[in-house]
């Protein structure tokens, strides 16, 4: 997918998707099955959206929710399914957001939650965390939010930085922090802001 040979892709994932259905047809109550399912689910969320085919986002979108709670309910200590819900519920709202942003907001809401609590306990912050404050920045801009966005904005920042000093040589940790650098200095610039905004440019 990342090379652009979407047809590969999507036959891996249709091989992907038949032997996770067999591995739930021999184990449908494994947590750690359901927890995989859950991150394929989610995954197809994403290559769906990249395809704007919404529909599909939304369904597989669900499905991962689903199945990462029920992994949950199977092992409540399982922090890999708790991650899986998280992260699910990040490609729901993405899903969502061309649908209803009051709804992508309560997802991301409930992502945020999750991977606030992984934060207190001192660990680094995954990647998405962060891509979290920026798409509900960027879904309160939209809205007009001039007080919420630039804070989501910052911290959207502030978690990228965190993740490229974790991992200096990180292509996507840089890439990250250049796209929140550059949507901060944005939403300040539009906001009325004229010397706030140059440092986040440069």
């Amino acid at each position: 997918s990342n090379l652009g040979d979407r047809d590969a892709a999507a036959q891996q994932f249709e091989r992907a998707a038949g032997l996770i259905d067999r591995a739930l047809a021999i184990s449908p109550r494994d947590a750690e099955v359901l927890s995989d399912a859950s991150t394929l689910n989610r995954r197809r969320c994403d290559f769906a959206l990249q395809a704007e085919d919404r529909d599909a986002a939304l369904r597989f979108g669900a499905a991962a929710v689903d199945l990462a709670e029920q992994s949950i309910a199977r092992d409540t200590n399982n922090l890999a399914a708790r991650d899986a819900r998280a992260l699910a519920w990040f490609s729901l709202g993405r899903a969502q957001a061309g649908v209803d942003q009051k709804v992508a907001l309560a997802h991301f809401e409930r992502a945020r939650a999750h991977f606030a609590e992984r934060a207190r306990k001192g660990e680094v912050p995954l990647r998405e965390s962060g891509l979290i404050e920026l798409y509900t920045a960027d879904l309160l801009i939209k809205q007009r939010d001039t007080e919420r966005a630039p804070r989501h904005a910052r911290e959207s920042l502030r978690i990228a930085n965190e993740v490229l000093a974790a991992r200096p040589n990180d292509q996507m940790a840089q890439f990250d922090v250049a796209a929140a650098a550059g949507q901060l200095a944005s939403i300040l610039y539009n906001s009325g802001e004229q010397e706030a905004p140059v440092e986040y440019f440069h």
